[in-house]
């Protein structure tokens, strides 16, 4: 559509520190070693299962980098806070995530601007309170929850995004960043979504994917086939990165 805003999306690397490093690599190793008997034993493919145990393990991952990422998405956001008058959203997948990252920011804005919160959690009528909020306040922070956030809201008065844990299905993302910004009313000409990216881990496999899948989409798309994201094409590639990565620096020890 030539009349909305294009799409600026940015990958942001950072580093972890050594505990949650180590966290996270303990977390691979068995990981791998427990794929690896579910190979042999012939019952790898549960993941098309979401409650399925590759599933909730690869969310293990995801969350360790999701709590070791909170200090760069903090300084980020102060930076964006110093350099612009622009609003922020940032979106998130885990409740405790969310919670540090909305005391955080509140601890350091909240007596400058508003600093909000939308969660699953919220009725219907207390996400289109925060909605409002949001859009009626001149500057304003909000930690949103993707999924809660993936359908309903119009936040056209923002043109500026942090998804700061991934999603495994990309269209979740997309219906969250740039979905809720690029609506009618919108102003920008970019909508920049900031994806935070924890390096050599989970998040960095995942964007490589995404990406890929991303351009094979907007061709299909372009050519009018009707195309939908699979997420059980996501996570076989995801899942293969994992084990060939573990394996290749195994080797390389």
């Amino acid at each position: 559509m030539k009349e909305m805003p294009d799409v600026n999306r940015t990958l942001f690397y950072c580093d972890m520190d050594n505990v949650q490093q180590q966290a996270y690599d303990d977390e691979v190793s068995a990981f791998v070693k427990w794929y690896n008997e579910k190979v042999i034993g012939g019952t790898e493919d549960d993941y098309n299962n979401e409650d399925g145990p590759i599933i909730a393990k690869l969310s293990r991952m995801r969350h360790i980098t999701g709590l070791a990422k909170i200090p760069v998405t903090v300084e980020w956001s102060e930076t964006f806070y110093e350099e612009t008058d622009r609003k922020l959203v940032i979106f998130v997948h885990h409740k405790d995530v969310a919670s540090i990252l909305f005391d955080k920011l509140k601890d350091k804005f909240g007596q400058f601007i508003p600093v909000l919160r939308l969660t699953g959690e919220q009725t219907s009528m207390d996400r289109f309170e925060t909605q409002e909020k949001f859009n009626k306040s001149e500057r304003a922070f909000l930690v949103a929850s993707t999924l809660a956030a993936g359908e309903g809201l119009n936040l056209q008065t923002c043109s500026d995004a942090i998804v700061h844990e991934r999603q495994w299905n990309p269209a979740n993302e997309d219906q969250a960043a740039p979905g809720r910004f690029r609506r009618i009313g919108q102003l920008a000409h970019i909508i920049n979504v900031i994806f935070m990216t924890a390096s050599g881990s989970i998040d960095d496999l995942l964007a490589g994917i995404v990406e890929k899948k991303r351009s094979e989409f907007h061709d299909a798309m372009n050519q009018g086939a009707g195309v939908t994201w699979s997420q059980g094409d996501v996570m076989k590639e995801l899942i293969a990165a994992i084990v060939a990565g573990h394996n290749k620096r195994k080797k390389a020890s």
